[in-house]
């Protein structure tokens, strides 16, 4: 998990580096509960050495402004 968290943690701060607000970003790290792959082979274990981007969007509260 640590070494997920450090991958997610590098990506984290590549997108502050492009100057997306560090309060926009989360990271989490799966580990080996959500492998892409599970094979026992290196090909597998490269895929599985990855970090994904998700873009949440939340409600906007009545009455705010844009």
């Amino acid at each position: 998990l640590a070494l997920g968290q450090r991958r997610a943690n590098g990506v984290r701060d590549y997108y502050k580096a492009l100057g997306v607000e560090a309060g926009r970003v989360a990271t989490i790290s799966y580990g080996k509960e959500h492998p892409l792959c599970s094979s026992a082979t290196e090909s597998c274990w490269s895929r599985n050495r990855r970090s994904e981007t998700l873009q949440a969007v939340s409600a906007k509260v009545a009455g705010s402004t844009p």
